[in-house]
């Protein structure tokens, strides 16, 4: 047998490993062929096929270690906020799925991550220099926490990190005097996949369409030609084209999507995301196209929308920011006149200001190892920016214990980029989301709506314009 038509078996066979480990088939009889093909491998010449020998010899070894590991493929993952490492955690779950084929595992490290990270929202609030700190500091791949905020540079060592562990060939990638960063995967098959959670596409953020199961913009399996580019980029490769040849190849790149989370079990069908399935369900996303000629029906069905978004149960650990992309789903769904009269935004509140005593109670009167927790965090994270502001000494009697807590809180409550890590946490976001419903321009006679979230209030409806300035200015709410 010719030594192509031998990989090309072996990798019919891993493939294969990847389904039959999710449907309880004999692990055993794996076990044995993947032996047997190691065996194999050691006596092939590898001359010129060096980089695929090299990737299943992984591959099977992969096999081999999840098959004979005493943890269940469906055992829980048990999860500690203050003291689990989020890559650990991540590595687990992908074990424990007995994941072998790169596809997969790409993804579902993917999607996992997104799960279990937020996006620093402060990166676009602060000045240069301090961009250039939050985009510069590098994390600690290994003791990561969950739920640790990111931006691109991050979120891309933690992927990468991952990855490379499992020997999936993937590198960060960055142009010339840019800050953003994302990955790209070297399938090793004239695919690459280029993997960009942080960035915002199409009004969407994969951080955010993680948690809410929805389809995602960030990850693509593409043709080896596109190495190099970023999504956006590729994106514009398409516009010279022509349209239905564009909307076919992208229409198949998302299927990839839609058949690798069918296989992880994300989904039960193409097309099956919980969003879609919302959407469906409800005669409200039915008629994107009606015209209204009747004010008093156009501001019968806004009000309807209302009570929908305001009924709509937000996604498992989305925070206020992340949050405008889920919603986004569904306003972009309804009738244009309705579209017209609904505004959704990002505020924030003043950091120095917001529950700022409340922020400062709360963290005295949480658990010490928790503090310590949120210590790591924040002296760790901008280590170069308190070293280039502080004196030396204060870091290194931080690390050693010999400050109070007391003094402690105060010098992370001196600096509002420290004050944001915290008060993100225990107060807990400061990225709040704001959608103002204009009843007033369809009647005179009504008031606007106005319905807030973040996860320390959760949903808020406030009914009066007069109202809705109390609540901005008691809570020092600011719009960028």
């Amino acid at each position: 047998m010719k030594i192509e038509l031998e990989l090309k078996k072996m990798l019919d066979f891993i493939y294969a490993c990847n389904v039959d480990s999710n449907h309880g088939n004999d692990l055993s009889n794996q076990t044995l062929m993947a032996e047997n093909y190691l065996k194999r491998l050691k006596t092939i010449d590898k001359d010129g096929f060096d980089k695929i020998i090299r990737d299943i010899e992984n591959k099977l070894k992969l096999i081999i270690s999840r098959n004979t590991e005493k943890n269940p493929k469906d055992s829980k993952i048990p999860m500690d906020l203050v003291t689990d490492s989020l890559t650990d955690y991540v590595i687990n779950k992908v074990k424990s799925k007995r994941l072998t084929d790169p596809k997969l595992i790409a993804r579902y490290v993917y999607i996992e991550l997104a799960r279990n990270l937020y996006y620093d929202i402060s990166y676009t609030l602060v000045p240069p220099e301090q961009k250039k700190i939050i985009v510069n500091t590098p994390i600690d791949v290994k003791n990561a926490k969950l739920f640790s905020y990111v931006v691109c540079s991050q979120w891309s060592e933690l992927y990468a990190y991952i990855l490379n562990y499992f020997g999936i060939e993937t590198k960060i990638m960055q142009f010339d005097n840019q800050d953003h960063r994302w990955c790209e995967t070297d399938l090793h098959n004239g695919e690459i996949i280029i993997a960009d959670a942080t960035d915002y596409i199409g009004n969407s953020i994969d951080l955010s369409n993680a948690k809410s199961i929805s389809e995602t913009t960030g990850f693509y399996i593409l043709p080896q030609k596109y190495s190099g580019l970023k999504l956006s980029q590729v994106f514009s490769c398409y516009q010279t084209k022509d349209t239905i040849k564009i909307a076919k190849e992208i229409y198949e790149y998302r299927r990839d999507n839609e058949d690798l989370d069918i296989s992880l079990g994300y989904i039960d069908s193409a097309g099956g995301y919980l969003v879609n399935k919302l959407l469906d369900s409800n005669e409200l996303f039915h008629q994107r196209y009606r015209r209204f000629n009747d004010q008093k029906e156009l501001l019968k069905f806004l009000e309807a929308a209302r009570k929908y978004l305001y009924k709509l149960e937000i996604p498992n650990n989305m925070d206020g920011y992340e949050i405008f992309a889920y919603y986004y789903k569904f306003i972009k769904a309804l009738p244009a006149q309705v579209r017209g009269n609904i505004v959704m935004q990002t505020v924030y509140a003043d950091l120095f200001s917001y529950k700022q005593n409340i922020l400062k109670r709360k963290y005295f009167k949480a658990p010490s190892d928790y503090i310590k927790y949120l210590e790591e965090l924040v002296y760790d994270r901008y280590y170069e920016y308190l070293n280039k502001n502080e004196n030396i000494a204060i870091l290194e009697q931080i690390k050693k214990g010999l400050i109070s807590s007391e003094k402690i809180g105060n010098l992370v409550l001196a600096e509002e980029i420290k004050i944001a890590e915290l008060n993100r946490r225990l107060n807990p976001y400061y990225a709040i989301n704001e959608v103002t419903f204009y009843h007033n321009s369809l009647d005179d006679t009504k008031d606007n709506y106005y319905m807030y979230y973040e996860p320390n209030i959760g949903k808020q409806l406030i009914k009066s314009e007069v109202d809705n300035i109390k609540f901005k200015n008691n809570n020092k709410i600011i719009v960028k």
